[in-house]
């Protein structure tokens, strides 16, 4: 982010939380017979404290691969408020580890990882590839986390190779589920293939990443599952 960027973002944030104050600012007029102001002052103080660590607790964090970083996800979900994009093109599940942790700790991410890792995958590897990918999970100590299933891809890949990230999925799925309360599991895989398990390529832009009809879909699963 660059200067202006950032000054712009400030600003924006500062005039949303001014105006989260504002309701509990017209509520402070019940305090307009006592004598003793330093008490109303700092009521408002703690009052505007605890709107701008709202605010804070709010922002949205999209972490991941390409995938995620071609999502213009303010576009799409302008309801969401703030989100910032960290995707990386070309990135893996080793390439996560230790990367902005210690900024989403108490936050509320949103992750698309693993498609890039498919390649190096088989049905021998599946456990061991969840463990990994369970423990980065726990590493972001994140407020909460909405993950994606890894897309299925194309047009190079066979029926048979997609039915492998079925099964990365399953796995991924079931494990999160038993292991954390705090990570909401978004199951997009089958928005993404046609009946008999061949890629939906209506939806894709290159075989890989989703083009809007497929952003759309993404998007539409996040909203009905947002808290």
């Amino acid at each position: 982010m660059n200067k202006s960027q950032d000054n712009l973002f400030s600003f924006s944030k500062l005039f949303v939380t001014l105006q989260k104050c504002t309701y509990y600012y017209d509520e402070m007029k019940l305090f307009k017979n006592f004598k003793n102001i330093r008490i109303t002052l700092c009521l408002l103080a703690f009052l505007f404290i605890s709107c701008e660590d709202d605010f804070e607790h709010n922002n949205y964090y999209l972490i991941g691969d390409s995938i995620a970083q071609c999502w213009d996800i303010r576009d799409d979900m302008p309801s969401l408020g703030e989100v910032e994009n960290w995707g990386v093109g070309g990135y893996k599940l080793e390439d996560m580890k230790n990367i902005h942790n210690a900024q989403l700790k108490g936050k509320n991410v949103i992750v698309i990882l693993g498609a890039n890792d498919v390649g190096k995958i088989n049905e021998q590897s599946i456990g061991e590839y969840t463990s990994n990918y369970i423990a980065y999970l726990k590493s972001l100590e994140a407020k909460r986390i909405y993950l994606f299933s890894i897309l299925p891809h194309a047009p190079e890949n066979t029926v048979a190779e997609n039915q492998t990230i079925e099964k990365l999925n399953f796995s991924i799925r079931e494990t999160v589920q038993n292991t954390f309360d705090n990570v909401i599991y978004l199951d997009v895989y089958p928005l993404f293939v046609m009946p008999d398990g061949r890629t939906n390529m209506g939806l894709f832009s290159d075989g890989i990443h989703p083009n809007k009809n497929g952003y759309e879909r993404m998007s539409d699963l996040l909203k009905r599952n947002l808290k």
